[in-house]
């Protein structure tokens, strides 16, 4: 999935490059050549008309360098949220496993810190589990005691709270680049729509104006379909 997702990213920034460098080239060309302007003038397109044009291509270059910055920091968020949670969710693993050392099954201690069965492999599911298993130990001295033999401590504890605080941190900061992301591809697709509306446009008007001198298409990138 991700190599196909990849593929489709590497086709959309191929097509958006060809058309800014087409566009860019037709317009400018027809902005400052005389020859072509005194064809495309009397349809409209002056140079004050064609700036139009030529602002579009820099908004549309813009809003895609944006969008560019904005997934690169979502996968920045996205990578600080993986590594957080798994070194969270090991620590949690880990005194798990310390706990049923301190505890065995049929104990008090063995069902209120919940030791029996797996662990949840969801972030929220796991999350949860882990919150309760700490809390657990913090409001119960007798329990704290018990696992702090085998390393479990208060310290060890609150440490690992402040990871699964640290996650949920992570987390947040995750949505928010994704949001930032999403709506910079918006801005980013909106201002290439507003270019390709512009473009059709043109070289609908461009091919009628050039079609007494066709070899002027030539500077503007049009090349005759045989």
């Amino acid at each position: 999935m991700y190599h196909v997702y990849q593929v489709i990213l590497m086709k959309t920034k191929r097509e958006l490059a060809t058309l800014l460098a087409e566009s860019r080239i037709a317009l400018m060309n027809a902005r400052n050549e005389a020859d072509l302007q005194a064809v495309l003038q009397p349809f409209g397109y002056n140079p004050v008309r064609l700036d139009e044009g030529l602002a579009l291509i820099e908004s549309a270059e813009t809003e895609a360098f944006q969008q560019e910055n904005k997934y690169a920091e979502r996968s920045v968020a996205t990578l600080a949220l993986q590594d957080k949670g798994a070194a969270a969710r090991a620590a949690y693993v880990r005194h798990v496993k310390l706990a049923r050392v301190a505890f065995e099954p049929g104990t008090p201690g063995y069902t209120r810190l919940a030791l029996a069965g797996r662990r949840r492999n969801d972030r929220a599911g796991w999350m949860t589990q882990a919150r309760l298993f700490y809390d657990t130990l913090l409001d119960d001295a007798a329990l704290l005691d018990a696992t702090s033999a085998y390393t479990l401590d208060r310290e060890a504890v609150e440490a690992a709270q402040a990871a699964l605080d640290a996650v949920e941190t992570a987390q947040l900061e995750q949505v928010k680049a994704t949001s930032r992301a999403q709506a910079a591809t918006r801005r980013r697709d909106e201002a290439v729509a507003a270019l390709r509306r512009y473009m059709k446009d043109f070289n609908r008007i461009a091919r009628i104006a050039t079609e007494p001198h066709p070899q002027l298409r030539e500077k503007m990138g049009m090349l005759d379909r045989s």
